[in-house]
């Protein structure tokens, strides 16, 4: 009753907990999986509007980074996921990346670990969504030591005190020993910072945090996650330079290929799939390996030297997909032409991949000189829609006069 009155009194309505305050979940115990089905199920509907068959790789990659980790950002912002949730939406993001969904499964070429590394060590750069959501809690910590005199930090202190309960535990911290040294390693430390202290001098100014980590000294949700992806380590996949003038998908197709993460009949018997017949689909002579697809296969032989006739180089003899990538290095050329045989040797193994899947599936032949005009016609217009600064045309492209 006396409930009923102090609304009638402030002329609202009696509510429950929790509710739903512009859309975010409030007075719920986050801890439990099912306060999140909200955030699932945003990841499921929008999954279910795009097919991950008729997207490439790369637009995928694009989706994910733009969209996807985006998407929990609101409910990272203030809640800290637990284990379960974190699975249950990267799940989703592992399936949607490599074309699968819900009821069809697709292998998963390269682990979670190794995507979410930064492209300079060989990842896709992606995100992991504990990442996110550590940044972005680490958002309230640099707040709460900054604005000293703010209301949100008086009530905070308020209702839990020093010590803190749930988030505010992490973020509310104080200086209470729980204990004296008791090691010898202990009672070193404690001597390293009391000498530290001791040679600090004061002065009348105001302390103040200060953020090192930026230019600007002030703090950044990017700047931890670009840390964070930057300290994990990947020993997996050798050193791959992306092209900048290549698109995403064969830059990522390659990344894969050093890695022997191809589909190729020896890779997918070895994960115990049945393909039958082992023999190269190209050529016929030899079981289809990584490297002999590439460099070993008669076809692909036949494209290669098409290849270093265009680029006026002598006849290039190969003997692993390491080389095909560096093939670039072993020719004093101007940086500007580098650059471009770098692309070229991608778009090579791309487009002989993709020949070998036209004819997989589509039983749709291609002769090494269609190959070849086909990497010539793509390497122009690529290279010419994403490096503008250089002036080139199809006559250029021929001659391969790319200054």
């Amino acid at each position: 009753m006396e409930v009923q009155l102090k609304a009638d009194g402030f002329g609202c309505k009696i509510g429950e907990v929790p509710f739903v305050y512009l859309g975010i979940l409030v007075g719920a115990n986050m801890n439990r999986e099912n306060n999140w089905e909200a955030v699932v199920n945003v990841f499921r509907s929008r999954l279910t509007k795009w097919k991950a068959n008729c997207i490439s790789i790369g637009g995928r990659v694009t989706l994910i980074k733009s969209v996807l980790e985006s998407l929990p950002t609101y409910y990272f912002s203030l809640y800290k996921a637990s284990v379960c949730v974190i699975k249950k939406l990267e799940l989703l993001i592992k399936k949607f990346l490599w074309g699968g969904g819900d009821d069809v499964k697709k292998v998963h070429w390269m682990g979670w670990d190794t995507v979410t590394c930064s492209k300079r060590k060989g990842g896709l750069g992606l995100t992991k969504l504990e990442w996110s959501n550590k940044a972005l809690l680490l958002k309230w910590l640099w707040r709460y030591r900054n604005e000293v005199d703010s209301l949100w930090r008086r009530t905070i202190d308020a209702i839990h005190g020093s010590k803190g309960r749930g988030i505010w535990d992490s973020v509310a911290m104080s200086w209470n020993w729980s204990s004296y040294p008791s090691s010898a390693q202990e009672v070193a430390e404690l001597i390293q910072c009391q000498w530290m202290v001791n040679l600090t001098q004061l002065n009348d100014r105001r302390d103040y945090w200060k953020w090192t980590s930026g230019s600007d000294e002030v703090f950044s949700v990017a700047i931890v996650k670009k840390w964070l992806i930057d300290e994990t380590v990947n020993g997996d996949i050798d050193y791959f330079k992306w092209c900048t003038w290549l698109p995403k998908k064969c830059n990522i197709f390659m990344l894969r290929a050093l890695a022997d993460r191809i589909p190729t009949k020896t890779a997918l018997k070895r994960r115990n799939i049945d393909v039958g017949n082992l023999i190269c689909t190209l050529c016929g002579d030899h079981e289809e390996s990584l490297n002999r697809k590439f460099s070993g296969c008669g076809y692909s032989m036949g494209v290669w030297q098409g290849i270093a006739k265009w680029c006026g180089i002598p006849p290039v003899y190969l003997f692993g997909i390491k080389d095909e990538v560096e093939l670039h290095k072993y020719f004093k050329r101007e940086k500007t032409k580098k650059q471009v045989m770098q692309g070229i040797a991608i778009l090579t193994c791309w487009r002989i991949w993709k020949a070998r899947n036209e004819m997989v599936f589509s039983n749709k032949k291609r002769n090494v000189v269609e190959i070849v005009a086909d990497i010539k016609t793509l390497g122009f217009l690529w290279f010419r829609s994403r490096r503008n600064t250089i002036l080139i045309d199809w006559y250029m492209c021929c001659n391969f006069d790319f200054m």
